[in-house]
């Protein structure tokens, strides 16, 4: 019992120490405050490996080295609960009667104070209040950050609601101009196609009329000089790649 004393009080200086800083922001106040208690909290590592071994010593000159973090603990929660910190003026009262019966007890320890029932006892009796208002507090704070959860997934969802709802109207006004675009493309291409086919025709058309005389001339062959049968023979060959290209 007096081994698993030991080391639950060395723990409770470390856990402490990070308790004060954090909880009360002690970094609000000044940055070498913060470091100097988490300083002390990681210092506790070494002392509470040989906890065991050294017995009530190790106890004892911690509570000799570390009483002024006490003092130094009550003057920084009643600093931040003057400067009107949320959590400070929440559970700052009940941490420095928590701190001041602690701070008793550690004196009546090393002879400093009168040991009384009152200074075994206040302290621990400070100690379950306090621990009672955190843990009230935690669980208010979780029901806060639930609430605040659920209005934020409700939030959400309604906003993936919304962009559902532009994103389909957007894909339906997308899929409206591109059966548009199709359309006058097929138009285009039919506009294209009976183009073609006109000219085609515009172009075949005389080219046989061209060509149908030229045949009707080969009857006169004996009649026509050498030098105008040649010319000939070059108009039945562009009226025959005209048809071609028309075709």
């Amino acid at each position: 019992v007096n081994l698993a004393t030991n080391v639950i009080s060395v723990s409770l200086f470390a856990v402490g120490a990070l308790l004060m800083t954090l909880l009360f922001q002690f970094q609000q106040l000044h940055v070498w405050l913060h470091r100097g208690f988490v300083a002390w909290a990681t210092f506790m590592l070494i002392p509470l490996s040989a906890a065991p071994f050294w017995g009530a010593r190790v106890v004892g000159m911690l509570a000799m080295v570390g009483w002024p973090l006490y003092v130094i603990g009550i003057i920084a929660i009643g600093t931040q609960i003057w400067r009107g910190h949320h959590v400070s003026r929440l559970h700052g009262p009940l941490f420095i009667i928590h701190l001041a019966a602690a701070l008793l007890n550690v004196l009546a320890i090393l002879g400093l104070w009168p040991f009384s029932d009152f200074t075994l006892y206040a302290w621990q009796l400070a100690s379950l209040l306090n621990l009672l208002s955190l843990q009230v507090s935690m669980f208010m704070r979780m029901r806060e950050q639930l609430a605040e959860t659920q209005s934020q997934r409700r939030h959400f969802v309604q906003l993936l609601n919304v962009k559902n709802a532009e994103l389909e109207h957007q894909v339906a006004e997308r899929t409206a101009r591109l059966a548009q675009a199709l359309g006058d493309v097929e138009q285009a291409e039919s506009e294209q196609r009976q183009l073609l086919s006109m000219a085609a025709h515009e172009f075949r058309t005389p080219a046989a009329v061209v060509k149908a005389s030229l045949d009707s001339l080969r009857f006169l062959a004996s009649q026509i000089p050498a030098e105008v049968a040649q010319r000939l023979t070059n108009i039945e060959h562009a009226s025959t790649r005209m048809i071609d290209l028309s075709n």
